[in-house]
C-alpha cells in the first residue's frame, strides 16, 4: 500500500511459503492494485484463500505453489471477509453488507463454485470451522452505539444447528478474536472494561468465561490443539508485543 496525501492505496498482494527450518521462498505476486488484500486461510486440500476488502470484494484461490486456481469477485458493498476451511478444500466465507445490517454467508467449493448462500442479520462477523460444521461470531447493534455478540452455527447440509448470545453490551467498532480449536471455539472480545475471554463445546454449550479489566484487547487468537494463544492483551497502557499461552 501507499499513500497520496490522505488517499490511500492498495498495490496487491504476493505470496511466499515459508518452510519449517524458517526458510521464505519465492514471492509470487498474486493480485495487482484494487482491494485491500488481508484476508487469508488454508484450505484442506493443501490450496490458499486470499480474501481482498472492498471495491469489490475479491476470493482467489492458490495452488500449493502460489500460483492462481481461480478468482471470483462479489460485491463493492460485500466488506471485512473473513473465510475458514471446510471439508475437501471448500471454505465458508461471511462478509457485512457496507450499506445496511446485513450478513453474506456463503459456502464455496474447490473449483470457485457458490453452493449455497444466505443473508443473515448482523453488523460484523469472522468465521470458524470444526469438524466439517462452519460457525460465526457475529454482533448487532444495540442502543447507544453499542453491540450484542452471538455465535451461531451450521452443519455440513448448510442448516443451522444452534445459536448462542456471548456478550451483552460491549461498545460498537471493539476488536475482537475467534477461533477454532480441537474442543470447540474460543472468543475475545474487547469489552468497555477490558478483555473478555470464552470458550465453547462444539455444541454451543458454554465452558468458561472471564474478564480481565488489567488488560488491553487482543489482537488474534491463535489455536493451538484444545488451548491457543493471545497476541496483544498486555497490560492496560501497554502496547508493546504480548503472547499469552491458554487452555
Amino acid at each position: 500500500m501507499h499513500a497520496d496525501g490522505k488517499n490511500i492505496y492498495f498495490d496487491g498482494a504476493s505470496f511466499a511459503r515459508l518452510s519449517s527450518n524458517g526458510k521464505l521462498g519465492a514471492a509470487r505476486q498474486v493480485a495487482g492494485e484494487g482491494p485491500d488484500y488481508k484476508g487469508f486461510a488454508a484450505l484442506t486440500d493443501g490450496h490458499f484463500l486470499v480474501l481482498g476488502d472492498q471495491s469489490p470484494m475479491v476470493v482467489i484461490n492458490l495452488n500449493p505453489d502460489g500460483s492462481i486456481a481461480w478468482r471470483r469477485t462479489f460485491s463493492s458493498s460485500w466488506v471485512l471477509p473473513s473465510a475458514t476451511a471446510l471439508e475437501n478444500g471448500s471454505s465458508c466465507i461471511v462478509s457485512p453488507d457496507y450499506k445496511r445490517a446485513v450478513l453474506h454467508l456463503i459456502w464455496i467449493d474447490k473449483y470457485g463454485g457458490v453452493r449455497h448462500r444466505e443473508d443473515l442479520a448482523g453488523n460484523r462477523s469472522a468465521a470458524a470451522g470444526y469438524n466439517g460444521s462452519s460457525t460465526l461470531l457475529y454482533s448487532r447493534h444495540a442502543a447507544g452505539y453499542r453491540s450484542d455478540y452471538f455465535m451461531t452455527s451450521f452443519d455440513r447440509k448448510f442448516n443451522r444447528v444452534w445459536t448462542v448470545r456471548v456478550l451483552d453490551s460491549a461498545f460498537s467498532g471493539g476488536v475482537y478474536g475467534f477461533a477454532a480449536v480441537t474442543d470447540g471455539y474460543v472468543v475475545a472480545i474487547q469489552a468497555e472494561d477490558g478483555l473478555f475471554l470464552a470458550k465453547y463445546a462444539s455444541m454451543g454449550a458454554l465452558i468458561w468465561s472471564a474478564a480481565d479489566t488489567s488488560r488491553e484487547h487482543a489482537d488474534f487468537v491463535v489455536p493451538s490443539g484444545d488451548g491457543f494463544y493471545l497476541i496483544g492483551a498486555g497490560p492496560k497502557g501497554q502496547f508493546s508485543l504480548h503472547v499469552i499461552r491458554a487452555r
